[in-house]
């Protein structure tokens, strides 16, 4: 798993399956997830909630998602993002209706 920090926010990425399914089952309700959406990839959480963070936060940790994805050269990535609380999941798929759209 990789563990950085953005802004003085921390944030994990899992590195494979194994890993983006223990974030989902470790991490607290208020935290934040992306992903980029319609398309298979890591997992990134931000510990705190999204409408706690700037706009500049949000499109740095979607960034930082993206750079560690095969889209990592393309134009325009969507990346969704919601709170953990607001997704249900089972072992292959991730599912949100409340998730909130960003570009990088």
């Amino acid at each position: 798993m990789k563990v950085l920090m953005i802004d003085g926010v921390d944030i994990k990425i899992g590195k494979n399956k194994e890993e983006n399914e223990m974030l989902l089952e470790i991490m607290n309700s208020r935290f934040t997830w992306f992903h980029i959406k319609e398309y298979p990839s890591a997992h990134l959480w931000v510990e705190e909630d999204y409408n706690n963070l700037s706009k500049a936060q949000i499109y740095r940790c979607a960034l930082e998602l993206k750079k560690v994805s095969k889209y990592r050269k393309c134009n325009n990535i969507e990346i969704i993002y919601s709170l953990r609380k607001d997704i249900e999941h089972d072992k292959s798929t991730v599912y949100t209706n409340k998730a909130k759209t960003i570009k990088v």
